[in-house]
């Protein structure tokens, strides 16, 4: 997947912006896959003549699906971390407050279908905040955070897996 991150410094917030696009291969072997399984499970159902039209069919229907890109933004503010899906016909909208991140850090793709990218670690699991980034891009996003609110950066040092404070919890 490509995605191309962009970042906008307003007067009190920080916005990022990232459009994922799959590339040429992976469209392809989306659209063979489905056009196969929807081609099969017609011809369990009807007849060969059947499933020589629904399985084109469907792999046509997932091209042009797949072309369209996935939007997604995460607006940073001295409160919150407001973040969703821009791009769709019903835009989705979470916010975490920033007083609950405990630090961020990109993580790699996970087994349950968590997207790799830029999460914040809550106390209790953690949020993906714009999902397909590349460690690299992840860690520009980082560090324009902590660099616009330093205070997060010196909170998170306590608690991320490489900080060197030692809490004692008293």
């Amino acid at each position: 997947m490509i995605v191309e991150l962009q970042k906008f410094e307003e007067s009190t917030d920080l916005l990022f912006r990232s459009v994922a696009r799959f590339t040429v291969a992976e469209k392809a072997f989306v659209c063979l896959c489905s056009g196969i399984v929807a081609g099969t499970c017609a011809h369990q159902v009807g007849s060969w003549l059947l499933s020589l039209v629904i399985g084109p069919l469907v792999a046509a229907v997932v091209f042009v699906a797949s072309k369209r890109p996935q939007h997604f933004r995460l607006r940073v503010t001295n409160l919150e971390f407001s973040f969703g899906e821009s791009g769709a016909s019903f835009p989705n909208t979470n916010s975490v407050p920033r007083a609950d991140i405990r630090y961020l850090e990109h993580r790699g793709p996970q087994g349950d279908d968590s997207p790799c990218g830029l999460y914040a670690a809550l106390d209790h699991g953690g949020r993906c905040l714009l999902p397909h980034l590349t460690e690299a891009q992840a860690s520009e996003v980082i560090d324009a955070i902590y660099t616009r609110f330093p205070d997060m950066a010196v909170a998170s040092r306590t608690f991320s897996p490489g900080g060197h404070l030692t809490l004692l919890g008293l």
